[in-house]
C-alpha cells in the first residue's frame, strides 16, 4: 500500500516494472531508496511476493 495515499502500489504507479524469470522477481519502485517509507514498502513487497510458490528470489530496486 502506498503510505502517502492509502491506495495500492500498482494503482498509484509506484511500481514501474516487474520482471519474472526463472523464479526471480525483479521489481522497480519509483521512490528514492532513502524515502521515509521505502523500508516499509520493501517489507510489504517482500512479504507478499516471497510467499508465492514459484518465487525463489526477490530483487527490489528503488529509482526515484
Amino acid at each position: 500500500m502506498n503510505p502517502l495515499s492509502g491506495l495500492d502500489l500498482v494503482g498509484t504507479k509506484l511500481i514501474k516494472k516487474i520482471e519474472l524469470k526463472e523464479g526471480v522477481a525483479k521489481i522497480d519502485v519509483d521512490l528514492p531508496e532513502n524515502h521515509q517509507f521505502a523500508n516499509s514498502i520493501k517489507e510489504e513487497i517482500m512479504e507478499k511476493v516471497e510467499s508465492l510458490h514459484d518465487i525463489k528470489k526477490v530483487s527490489i530496486t528503488f529509482n526515484g
